[in-house]
C-alpha cells in the first residue's frame, strides 16, 4: 500500500479512515517495523470531523507536508436505471465532496506552512469501461489532477 511505502522512505504516516480497526492494523504493522504512523478516525463526508483530523495530523507530526488524498467507495453495480438516490447521494458524498474538503482543508495548512503537496488517486474506474462502474467513474474524473505547492 501506499502507507507502507511512504514509511518506507521515513515519511511519519497518517493512516485517515472512517474503518478504525483496518487503519489501526496497518498502523500496528508498520509500527513494529519502527516507523511513526497515526491513526485518526475521519468521515470525509463530514467537514467538521476533515477539520478536526487535519488540524490533529498537523499537531501531531508539526505540519502536513504530503496527502495522499485516496477515499472513496463504489457503488453496488448496477445498471443506472437501478441505482437508487442514497447510493448515487452516498457514492458522489464520499468520491466527490470528500476530497474537495479534504483538500480545500489542506490549501490551508500548505498556505500556512508555505509548502505542502497534495495527491488526488482515483480508482481504476476512471480510465476502464467497464459496463456498471458509472458512479465510481464519473465521480472520481474531477479528482484526476495532482497539486503541489513548491517548498520554499
Amino acid at each position: 500500500s501506499t502507507a507502507r511505502e511512504f514509511a518506507q522512505q521515513g515519511t511519519h504516516v497518517a493512516l485517515i479512515d472512517i474503518d478504525e480497526p483496518a487503519a489501526q492494523k496497518v498502523a500496528d504493522e508498520l509500527n513494529a517495523q519502527g516507523a511513526r504512523a497515526l491513526v485518526v478516525k475521519c468521515d470525509v463526508t463530514d467537514d467538521d470531523s476533515v477539520s478536526a483530523t487535519l488540524a490533529t495530523v498537523a499537531a501531531e507530526f508539526g505540519g502536513l507536508d504530503i496527502v495522499f488524498n485516496n477515499a472513496g467507495i463504489m457503488d453496488n453495480f448496477e445498471s443506472i436505471a437501478d441505482v437508487s438516490n442514497e447510493t448515487w447521494e452516498k457514492v458522489f458524498k464520499i468520491n466527490l465532496d470528500g476530497p474537495f474538503k479534504a483538500v480545500r482543508g489542506v490549501i490551508k495548512e500548505s498556505i500556512r506552512q508555505q509548502k505542502g503537496n497534495i495527491i488526488n488517486i482515483c480508482l481504476l474506474g476512471i480510465v476502464s469501461s467497464l459496463k456498471y462502474d458509472h458512479m465510481e467513474s464519473d465521480s472520481k474524473k474531477p479528482c484526476k489532477k495532482t497539486i503541489g505547492f513548491p517548498s520554499p
